[in-house]
């Protein structure tokens, strides 16, 4: 059975990227919504078994998004990785305090994003 995987990202060049990687995965489904707001809407349609969620969003930030997925009963156990420029020592406590699985740094390479993701499906 496919895993499904959901980027929740206002970057449409990560969706891209990402998009690139998963035609190689065919074991993977991937969705994409372009704000936090949008991806809860997304979750309670189709729900994903991972999520890929960017920090700096309109209309609801990765954060706000996080707490709501983790207060919501039929979300809170899918793992949610925070997926951001933004890593400070205090985001990364902030995100893990309200449910994130990990924080991820977005990469500079396609091959590195190829192998966080491999490494994100893989745990």
């Amino acid at each position: 059975m496919k895993k499904h995987l959901l980027l929740i990202d206002d970057d449409i060049d990560e969706f891209d990227f990402i998009a690139r990687i998963i035609e190689e995965m065919p074991m993977l489904k991937f969705s994409y919504a372009s704000n936090g707001k949008n991806g809860l809407e997304q979750m309670a349609n189709d729900m994903p078994d991972i999520v890929l969620l960017d920090m700096n969003m309109p209309a609801m930030n990765g954060l706000e998004c996080l707490q709501k997925i983790k207060k919501t009963e039929t979300l809170k156990s899918i793992p949610v990785y925070m997926y951001s420029n933004s890593h400070t020592d205090s985001f990364v406590n902030e995100a893990r305090q309200l449910g994130a699985t990990d924080c991820l740094k977005k990469p500079g390479s396609i091959e590195i994003l190829r192998e966080m993701i491999t490494r994100v499906l893989t745990t």
